[in-house]
Order: C-alpha cells, then structure tokens, then sequence
C-alpha cells in the first residue's frame, strides 16, 4: 500500500530529478553556445571580446542554476516541514 509519505518522497524526488535536468540543459546550452562564439569569433592574439561573452554565458549560467538548486532546496523543505512537524 502506497502512503502518503510514500507519494511525498516520489514528488520530492521527481522535483530534484526534474531541476537536475534543466540544470543539466543549461550547462549544455552554455556549451553550445561556447562552440558557436569559437566558431564565429576564432582565438586570435586579443580575444578579450570573445572572452568576455563567454565569461557573460557562463555567469548566466551560475546564476540559473543557482537560482534552481534554491529553488528545489525551498521546495523540498516545504515538503518536508509536515512530516518533521508531525514526529516532533
């Protein structure tokens, strides 16, 4: 028989997966776009300009993901106060 811990911990579990893979999308995303500023912007003697969009990607990205991660933490933590709630 399936509880409603049981429910909780498989939704709070499918919200991790789930972020994880859009983490995982970005950081591939950053990739993509790394290999088409190369592409268009090749390393020359001062590639500053070149650096600095991809320096620019690359903090979007942190941020993101960051603001992802703080979100499942939010998340899992709402999810989980009852349960803690409810053995003390």
């Amino acid at each position: 028989m399936v509880t409603t811990e049981d429910r909780l911990v498989e939704s709070v579990n499918l919200i991790g997966e789930s972020i994880r893979d859009a983490e995982d999308q970005a950081l591939e995303a950053v990739r993509g776009f790394v290999h088409t500023v190369n592409g268009v912007l090749p390393d020359v003697r001062d590639d500053r300009v070149r650096r600095e969009i991809i320096d620019s990607a690359v903090n979007m990205t942190q941020v993101l993901v960051g603001t992802s991660t703080e979100l499942a933490a939010k998340i899992m933590s709402a999810a989980t106060d009852p349960w803690v709630r409810r053995d003390d």
